[in-house]
């Protein structure tokens, strides 16, 4: 039972995982596509997202994988342990480069003058706990993290709303759909890493309410990041919003808490340091689960020490600079995860739904 899941955990944690790039990334990203619009992008973005998890579910649940791997049941063995491996390699190396990105942030924020380098390290020997331990465990702490993460979350809503100007946010017409749908590409770049969670659905012991349970958790994801464009752009106006790297920072930063200037700050940096945890240890645990359906046996026991070195060398070795880092997880990142998100899982199910009803 130790690599089983419920659909509710799954939903959990991708939740908790998107929210690592829906801090990270927006509103700034969407704001160059939107303008003033930008705040209203997650709407259509979280529609098309509940709508292709329904679709890929369905798919997926009709393939009825035995033994718990989706891309062999689809592809067969050679194809689909190859894909595997793909998926596999490429969860790494995104893990190191939000590692990196996360360790830069931090340190920017707490230390300035410190390296990256000992977050890296105390990260990747972290990491070893919840890869050793199981998926079970890993997705059980998401569900007691959950209620801190909203708990911050509801803090920051509630005492920055009395900073937000109309102004900055309205008059936005039906002129402006089109600048709202273009935004809200970046977003759906975020929400296309669902699909990564889709290769764990054999592991979900009700996976008849899998559709149903990840439509809520990306609903309320696209809440927040509504919410949070609202908060950021309302308060900061969209061209000061544009020349900040942390929008929500900034504003948290301005927050008087019962008249006082207390510094808040940490809201910010737990929600920070929760969900980019919960991103790269979830993401390495179903490259995990798809090494260990490779070489089956001695593998349960290494393969979590080497995917952490693996992530932490990725960490160290992307780029000498923390701007090169930023463009890593701004660029390439999100195009890769939607090329195999968005296209490739898709595009993998229906052939093995093909090949299924050929038989």
């Amino acid at each position: 039972m130790r690599d089983k899941v419920s659909s509710r955990q799954l939903g959990i944690m991708v939740f908790l995982s998107l929210l690592s790039p829906i801090v990270r990334l927006l509103p700034v990203s969407s704001l160059a596509l939107a303008g003033r619009a930008a705040w209203l992008s997650p709407l259509p973005a979280g529609v098309a997202a509940c709508l292709f998890a329904l679709l890929t579910n369905m798919l997926a649940g009709k393939l009825k994988p035995q033994g718990g791997d989706l891309l062999r049941c689809s592809l067969g063995r050679f194809w689909g342990g190859t894909f595997s491996a793909v998926f596999a390699l490429w969860l790494v190396f995104y893990s190191g480069i939000v590692l990196r990105v996360s360790a830069e942030r931090l340190v920017s924020v707490l230390y300035p003058e410190a390296s990256p380098a000992i977050f890296i390290i105390a990260t990747s020997v972290a990491l070893l706990a919840p890869l050793t331990m199981g998926v079970r465990t890993l997705y059980r702490a998401g569900e007691l993290a959950l209620p801190l993460i909203m708990g911050c979350l509801i803090f920051v809503l509630v005492f920055s709303v009395k900073e937000i100007r109309l102004r900055y946010l309205l008059p936005v017409g039906l002129e402006d759909a089109g600048a709202a749908a273009l935004g809200s590409l970046p977003v759906m770049e975020i929400f296309a890493l669902w699909s990564y969670y889709l290769l764990l659905s054999p592991a979900v012991t009700d996976g008849e309410r899998l559709g149903r349970e990840s439509v809520k958790w990306l609903a309320l994801a696209a809440l927040c990041a509504l919410l949070l464009g609202l908060i950021t752009i309302g308060s900061l106006s969209p061209e000061l919003c544009a020349g900040f790297l942390s929008p929500a920072l900034a504003v948290v930063r301005n927050i008087s808490v019962f008249g006082t200037d207390a510094r808040v700050d940490s809201v910010i940096v737990a929600i920070w340091v929760i969900t980019d945890f919960a991103l790269v240890a979830s993401l390495l645990g179903i490259a995990s689960r798809l090494l260990r359906g490779l070489a089956p046996g001695k593998s349960k026991v290494l393969v979590p020490p080497a995917e952490c070195a693996a992530v932490a060398a990725v960490a160290f070795l992307i780029s000498p600079t923390a701007e090169g880092a930023a463009r890593w997880s701004e660029k390439l990142a999100p195009l890769v995860n939607s090329a195999l998100c968005g296209i490739l899982l898709p595009l993998i199910l229906i052939i093995g739904l093909i090949r299924k009803n050929s038989r």
